[in-house]
């Protein structure tokens, strides 16, 4: 019996340092995920197998986690983006906070940096923490492709010299307008907060939105537009997270963008579970802890790095 138990362990050891890798790759399909979630629960050790595999992994890992990067914090007496907007135009602004000047090529920002950037005449964004975009500053439409994560834009240009912002589920279009523009897994969110902005989704005619308004858009749907209160345009730049009736999947994007290490779901079952809360964005913990409660989820912590919700 004890040679037996022997191998059964060996055996379970050599199939957690498998999956600890396939859970480490970006690309960790669905279904992978689902056999994950079915292995963990056909037996008790295998969950301890994982947490010993991720504390070897620490204890020979040398190689620094570009997201582990300096949280940036903010000037003291920072202006928020509605003081500077009533108060200057966009191209003082741009001296006062220290904007880089707009450039053509990939921007992108790591965790816990927010980066401003004017990127045309009349046109400013600034990037939430992991987020990217890839800006063509050619006039007289200046382009930024979203590529991940979400940005805050502010223009003021003429008619006919509108701004654009792209992502891989369809265009906004704005000449003088404030808005956000956040990508989640299956779907782009815009919510304006001045001005009026011309959304271009894949199906369908093109829709103007006017201030305290937001669309959801995706491939194959767009919701009808809603009213959103001020507080709610882009929390993120005031240190929040607001979520409402939101996809466990988009949640989880959002804690990853806020909090060292990574957090997954180990269930695809789990990914469409609907969350309702709001949370300071540098309470991670607290927010997974709430998450965890709430639905009976389980978090199985792989090391230093590596946070799995699955069901308990």
């Amino acid at each position: 019996m004890a040679r037996a138990h022997h191998i059964n362990t060996a055996a379970t050891a050599d199939e957690a340092a498998s999956w600890f890798v396939r859970l480490r790759d970006p690309a960790l399909s669905d279904a992978e995920r689902a056999a994950f979630a079915d292995w963990l629960r056909q037996a008790p050790d295998r969950a301890a197998a994982m947490q010993a595999m991720g504390a070897l992994w620490d204890g020979i890992d040398v190689l620094p986690d570009p997201r582990r990067a300096r949280i940036s914090q903010a000037p003291q007496g920072f202006f928020t983006r509605r003081h500077v907007l009533a108060g200057v135009g966009l191209s003082a602004v741009a001296g006062i906070l220290g904007w880089s000047q707009w450039r053509a090529g990939d921007i992108s920002t790591v965790l816990g940096e927010h980066r401003r950037m004017a990127f045309a005449t009349g046109a400013s964004l600034e990037l939430d923490s992991l987020s990217a975009v890839d800006i063509s500053p050619d006039e007289p439409h200046p382009t930024a492709t979203l590529r991940a994560g979400q940005v805050f834009v502010a223009t003021d240009r003429a008619p006919g010299a509108e701004v654009v912002l792209q992502s891989p589920f369809g265009a906004v279009t704005a000449g003088t307008a404030a808005f956000n523009l956040k990508l989640e897994r299956r779907r782009a969110l815009v919510a304006v907060e001045s001005g009026r902005v011309l959304v271009q989704s894949q199906q369908g005619p093109a829709l103007e939105l006017g201030p305290n308004t937001e669309l959801a858009f995706g491939r194959q749907l767009v919701e009808q537009p809603r009213a959103l209160p001020a507080y709610r345009i882009a929390p993120w730049l005031d240190g929040r997270l607001i979520f409402d009736r939101t996809l466990l999947v988009d949640v989880i994007d959002d804690i990853n963008r806020n909090r060292p290490g990574q957090v997954m779901i180990g269930d695809p079952r789990l990914d469409d579970l609907l969350v309702t809360g709001t949370f300071e964005a540098r309470a991670g913990d607290a927010a997974l802890l709430a998450i965890t409660e709430t639905f009976s989820l389980k978090s199985l912590h792989i090391g230093a790095g590596l946070t799995v919700l699955f069901h308990a």
